[in-house]
């Protein structure tokens, strides 16, 4: 049988009934694996985690929004910017700014305050930002829920970190929020001076024109004129007829005739001055075909100084609303859960360590037992070829030695018998 055929035969079967064989040496490596990395878990570091859970964020407006909608006729005016705080919040959280105001922020240790630079000794910012980076796991649920977990060696670190992560949003957010306000209130202060001049132009103007045509009423001062009319109408055509009958009975010259002839002229002429009174005219009452042109511009001056007087209340509204934001001091992050100690390790964790320590361990064990053994067979093969080789040569020698002194012997043979 060859090397070869020898190497073929080799099947599960061998392999199963040499690691039986090898079941010692494997309960020695399993058991040695299992002190080894027991005693790891004990020895290694243990880390920490805490984690902090806020609310999710409402969606922000800017100030000019109204808290209802139908609160003013110019609400439509209220510009929204509503964004998605919470990836705000995130981009926030993991900024350079807020990682490095969580580090100068004193925390209790030991009875004393001191901050994370000094905890850790670190000289460099950039390096206690780094760590911290690390350490530190930020995320956002698909209901909206932002979390910071925090991973140390130290469980009451962790927690206090976790806690100071969102207080530093908090700062960060009303820092923000009061900056917004205050530059709103300045731009709404100068609208509103601007706007109070205007108003204060458009009512003298309002108020002039209601003087200068005596407009008071003008519903009732149509009404007024379209009786007048008729009454003037009615009194000339009773004159009318008065001085026909007149012309009938007396005299041309008669003085009663003469003075009807005169009240109709005055009646006519008044009801012509009705038609077309001039801007100058004093009367308490307008001409029909003026009054339009006066109650048209009169309506723009109406609606214009409506208008004014809607957007001094809208802006005198908004920049009471805005003073008050600025000057409170309400906090804008709710915490759902606060981060606190956890006495478990979160690593190493010895159910997965051990376990998965000793497979591996064994299943090398296994590889180093079969490769040895696959090498000692080798090495004995070798060995057995070397051996038969130098013991088989010389048998061979001797065989083509006698093949090669039979044919004359033969010969020899041969000739005695002749």
């Amino acid at each position: 049988m060859t090397r070869i055929d020898k190497y073929e035969n080799i099947d599960l079967r061998t392999v199963l009934k040499f690691l039986c064989t090898s079941r010692k040496q494997l309960l020695a490596i399993a058991s040695s694996a299992l002190f080894l990395f027991s005693l790891l878990c004990l020895v290694m570091p243990h880390k920490f985690a805490a984690t902090a859970v806020i609310m999710p964020p409402q969606q922000e407006t800017s100030p000019f929004h109204l808290q209802n909608i139908n609160a003013s006729p110019l609400a439509l005016l209220a510009l929204q910017n509503a964004l998605d705080s919470g990836e705000l919040y995130i981009d926030i959280l993991q900024s350079e700014r807020a990682v490095q105001e969580v580090l100068k922020t004193e925390l209790a240790r030991g009875g004393e305050a001191t901050d994370l630079l000094e905890y850790w000794h670190v000289e460099r910012l950039q390096d206690a930002i780094e760590t911290l980076r690390q350490a530190t796991v930020i995320d956002k649920s698909p209901a909206g829920l932002i979390s910071v977990k925090i991973i140390l060696d130290d469980a009451e670190l962790a927690a206090q970190i976790a806690n100071t992560y969102f207080a530093v949003l908090d700062s960060i957010l009303q820092r923000q929020n009061r900056q917004q306000n205050a530059a709103t209130r300045r731009y709404l202060q100068t609208q509103l001076q601007s706007n109070s001049a205007k108003l204060r132009a458009a009512t003298d103007s309002l108020a002039f024109y209601r003087s200068r045509y005596r407009i008071i009423a003008p519903a009732d001062q149509a009404t007024g004129i379209l009786g007048q009319l008729a009454e003037l109408k009615s009194k000339m055509i009773t004159k009318e007829m008065q001085i026909e009958m007149f012309k009938n009975s007396m005299q041309v010259d008669n003085p009663q005739l003469l003075l009807a002839q005169e009240e109709h002229i005055a009646l006519q002429r008044q009801y012509n001055k009705l038609q077309t009174k001039q801007d100058g005219d004093n009367d308490v009452f307008a001409s029909l075909y003026v009054l339009p042109r006066l109650l048209a511009r009169l309506a723009d001056l109406e609606r214009e100084t409506k208008t004014l007087e809607l957007v001094w209340q809208f802006l005198t509204e908004q920049l009471q609303r805005t003073r008050f934001q600025e000057q409170q001091n309400m906090p804008v992050i709710h915490f759902l859960d606060r981060a606190i100690p956890d006495e478990k390790p979160v690593w190493p964790k010895p159910f997965i360590v051990i376990p998965v320590g000793v497979f591996a361990c064994t299943l090398i064990g296994i590889v180093l037992l079969l490769a040895h053994k696959f090498i000692t067979f080798s090495q004995d093969d070798e060995k057995n070829s070397r051996d038969e080789y130098a013991s088989g040569y010389p048998q061979i020698h001797r065989v083509e030695s006698s093949d090669l002194q039979t044919p004359s012997v033969s010969r020899e043979t041969d000739i005695q018998k002749n």
